[in-house]
């Protein structure tokens, strides 16, 4: 029988000395078996018991190491705490959200790199701020990687299901940070149904580079486990640095299922430049957690293909921080696309098929069939059904959904007065699938015309005027008018006549492939990003916000 709660995940391979971890940390890595690593988390769990870090406490996390961040998360889970994985950032703002977690949870205790709690503390001086309100557990980094197992027996595990198993906090970019909340029953649902659609076997392996403060990112990693398969867990800062490290990963240790969002591919493109790797071990390579870009498919798999990638080994799948992973296109098969006229692509509109050469069509990439352990519907505005091939609104309901989202403002239900979740996504269901065309808030109207600002992300992509800058658009009122403005990434300063010469290449090819005008292009030193690479586009508007508004 397949385990029902995230402990009797953990505990069912207490006694696996044969499957685990392998953590990779630069050119070294060390394999952890099941077995060890929960008999790990037990002398863990110890130990926070004697920092007074008990059943029902909250733990926010804040290590650097994979292996010390999971050692914690086990240890919490066994121990009926609830661990509260949070980003990491050598930023001013880091200190004001980690305070906003405290208040937001009534002031839980903080686990931290120490290295990284001096670097806050040091901060906290030079601008005069009170860091006392984190509630720091002494326990450092080191010694969590340095402990040795302890038996199963030695403490009381907590096998009840908790209904705060779990807190995310999302990184504030669309406002004050706000936790999302998963019960036993949120996470297990979704392990269990998206297991059973890859299809585990004793021949699996797993490999993510993805933060472990990412849902997407300890899901992979509970599935692996609760399907008792080798994974293998690159820190995603390796990553960031060096993708190789991830294709070579997959290569070496012969991986059939990874993930990773648009960013890692084209983090891949960009960089990866090594040649002595073999992707046919690859049978799912799940592209999620952002909207899907056609074209960065096509352009990974032709670049990749030598190396053994099989085409169909690519699926598509839609997710949200809430739900889960919510659809994913059928294993071993190739994923669905169609082209729809972009001008019949507000809520409430039918699809218009057009053929892919039209100048106003727009490729959809099809995210595959909801899973079954939810019920998806497309509504508009006013929560009213609307029929297939027609765009609206996606809703959610089911089990995998999280209970509610704690605020500062107190707890407040994920669920609707509708008994559904209001994604904020806009797609459509054509043939039983999913098609997603964009977020709401990324939906502008110009000369009368839909648009969203992703799909002029994904054109800037293609553009040989850039010369391999990136570039991203950014969405805005003004005089109570959709504008845009592109933000150009210079790593090195341009002079101005190149400058220049770069704007007037790019208001044209804009102004002609969307018969639209930009009316601000603005060349910045940095674009933020998620940890994932997601643009936080809202947090670029603001930091950028009085040069994207000036009178040009």
């Amino acid at each position: 029988m397949k385990p029902s709660s995230i402990v009797q995940t953990i505990l069912s391979v207490s006694e696996d000395a044969q499957h685990g971890m392998y953590f990779i940390n630069d050119e070294h890595e060390n394999f952890v078996s099941y077995k060890d690593f929960i008999g790990r988390a037990i002398s863990l769990l110890r130990l926070l018991n004697r920092n007074d870090v008990n059943s029902g406490s909250m733990l926010v996390i804040q290590t650097i190491n994979p292996q010390a961040t999971l050692l914690l998360i086990w240890a919490c889970f066994l121990g009926g705490i609830t661990p509260v994985p949070c980003a990491i950032s050598y930023s001013h703002d880091h200190l004001e959200f980690l305070k906003v977690v405290s208040k937001t949870l009534s002031r839980p205790q903080m686990i931290f790199n120490n290295r990284f709690y001096m670097y806050l503390a040091k901060m906290a001086r030079n601008d005069d701020k009170d860091i006392s309100i984190l509630d720091k557990v002494e326990i450092d980094e080191d010694a969590i990687l340095n402990l040795q197992p302890t038996e199963i027996d030695s403490v009381e595990v907590e096998v009840a299901d908790i209904v705060q198993r779990l807190i995310l906090f999302s990184s504030g970019t669309t406002g004050t940070p706000k936790g999302v909340v998963y019960s036993d029953k949120n996470l297990i649902a979704n392990i269990s149904i998206v297991s059973q659609t890859i299809g585990f076997s004793s021949l699996d392996s797993l490999m993510s580079w993805l933060p472990l403060n990412h849902i997407l990112g300890l899901s992979l990693h509970f599935i692996a486990t609760w399907n008792k398969v080798n994974q293998v867990v690159l820190p995603t800062g390796q990553f960031l640095q060096d993708p190789d490290s991830w294709l070579k990963g997959i290569s070496r240790h012969h991986i059939t299922v990874s993930v990773s969002p648009n960013f890692g591919y084209k983090l891949c493109l960009d960089k990866v430049i090594s040649e002595n790797i073999n992707l046919s071990s690859l049978r799912l390579l799940i592209m999620g957690a952002e909207p899907t870009s056609l074209q960065l498919i096509n352009d990974f798999f032709e670049r990749f293909s030598r190396f053994g990638l099989d085409p169909n080994a690519i699926a598509t799948g839609y997710g949200l921080t809430e739900a889960q992973m919510v659809t994913m296109t059928q294993v071993g098969q190739k994923f669905n696309t169609i082209c729809i006229d972009r001008t019949h692509m507000a809520i409430g509109d039918t699809l218009n098929l057009i053929s892919k050469n039209n100048s106003n069509g727009v490729k959809c990439v099809s995210q595959g069939a909801v899973y079954n352990c939810f019920s998806l519907t497309i509504e508009d505005e006013k929560n009213r059904i609307l029929p297939e091939d027609t765009i609206g609104l996606v809703h959610l309901a089911g089990s995998s959904i999280a209970n509610s989202y704690l605020t500062m403002e107190g707890k407040k239900s994920i669920i609707g007065n509708d008994q559904t979740f209001n994604t904020l996504d806009i797609g459509f269901l054509h043939k039983g699938q999913l098609y997603i065309t964009g977020r709401q808030k990324d939906m502008i109207i110009i000369n009368g015309e839909n648009l969203f600002i992703q799909d002029i992300d994904y054109f800037l992509e293609t553009l040989s005027d850039l010369e391999g800058l990136r570039a991203i658009g950014v969405n805005y009122k003004k005089d109570d008018s959709d504008k845009i403005a592109i933000l150009v990434l210079e790593p090195e300063k341009m002079s101005l006549n190149k400058q220049k010469e770069i704007r007037k290449k790019l208001n044209v090819a804009i102004s002609r492939h969307f018969t639209l005008k930009v009316d601000n292009i603005l060349f910045v030193d940095k674009l933020l990003t998620t940890t994932t690479g997601k643009i936080m586009r809202n947090a670029n508007f603001n930091l950028y916000r009085d040069h994207i508004t000036a009178k040009q």
